[in-house]
C-alpha cells in the first residue's frame, strides 16, 4: 500500500478553500493521518479500485467513477468536415453563448453532483472552463452546432502529441436524440485524422449511462477506470 498527497493549487485558488489529492495504490491497512500543515478543507481521494478510506478528521461526502474512452482514427488526406460544424477560429462566437451547454455537459460533474459544491461554484467552473477553452488556455479547439442563430451543439478539442482529447462536449436537451452527437464527434474525429492524431480519448462519468452507451455504439472502448471520492473537513461540513 502506498499514497502521495499533494495540494491542488489551482483548484484551491479559483473556489477559495484548500484542496488537496491523494492518490492510493493498493489497499490501506490503516486509517490516513495527515500532518497538521496540510489543513484541507476538502481532500480528492483517487484510486484504480474502490477500496475503504478512512481519512481522520474528514468525512467522505461523494463518490464517483470516471471512465476513460478511447478510439483509434485512421489517417485521411481528404477528410469529410461536415460544413454544419462551426469552428470558433473560423467564427468566433461569444463564451457566454455556450455557457447554458457547459452546464449541461457538466449534469453528472462531481462539481454537479456533491451537494456541498454551490450550484454558482460549479457554474462558475464551466464557464471558465469555456472561457479558457475559446481563448486556448485549456485546449485547442471549440467546435459549435448553430440553429436560429443560437448554438445547440458544441465540444472542446484538446491535442497533445499523438492524442486529441475531448474536454466537454454537449447538445442541447430540446436537440437532443437528432443524432447532432454523433455528427459533432464524427466532424472531430475527421479533424484529428487530418492532424494526423491517431488517437482520440474522451472521458465521462460512469454515471452518465447514455455517454457511456453512446461511446461504446461509435466504436470507443475503455481504456482507464478512476474512483473519485471527496471528502470534507469534519469541522467545516458535518453540521451542514
Amino acid at each position: 500500500m502506498s499514497y502521495t498527497t499533494k495540494i491542488l493549487k489551482w483548484e484551491s485558488d479559483f473556489f477559495n478553500k484548500k484542496i488537496g489529492e491523494i492518490h492510493i495504490e493498493g489497499l490501506l491497512k490503516s486509517p490516513i493521518a495527515l500532518d497538521s500543515d496540510y489543513n484541507f478543507e476538502l481532500i480528492v481521494v483517487k484510486q484504480d479500485k474502490k477500496t475503504e478510506v478512512t481519512i481522520l478528521g474528514y468525512t467522505q461526502r461523494y463518490t464517483e467513477e470516471k471512465i476513460v474512452f478511447s478510439k483509434r482514427i485512421e489517417y485521411s488526406e481528404s477528410p469529410l468536415l461536415s460544413k454544419a460544424i462551426l469552428d470558433t477560429d473560423d467564427l468566433p462566437i461569444k463564451p457566454d453563448l455556450l455557457f447554458n451547454l457547459a452546464y449541461e455537459s457538466g449534469k453528472y460533474s462531481r462539481f454537479k453532483c456533491d451537494a456541498f459544491f454551490k450550484d454558482s461554484e460549479f457554474e462558475r467552473l464551466y464557464q471558465a472552463w469555456v472561457i479558457n477553452s475559446v481563448n486556448k488556455t485549456f485546449g485547442h479547439k471549440v467546435f459549435y452546432i448553430v440553429d436560429k442563430q443560437m448554438p445547440i451543439a458544441f465540444a472542446t478539442l484538446n491535442l497533445n502529441d499523438s492524442i486529441g482529447q475531448i474536454g466537454l462536449i454537449a447538445v442541447d436537451e430540446q436537440y437532443q436524440g437528432q443524432g447532432l452527437g454523433k455528427q459533432l464527434l464524427t466532424h472531430i474525429e475527421m479533424y484529428c485524422a487530418s492532424q494526423h492524431i491517431p488517437t482520440l480519448n474522451i472521458p465521462t462519468q460512469g454515471q452518465n449511462k447514455n455517454a457511456v452507451g453512446f461511446y461504446k455504439k461509435l466504436g470507443y472502448n475503455i481504456i482507464q477506470r478512476e474512483i473519485i471520492q471527496h471528502f470534507w473537513l469534519k469541522q467545516n461540513y458535518d453540521s451542514i
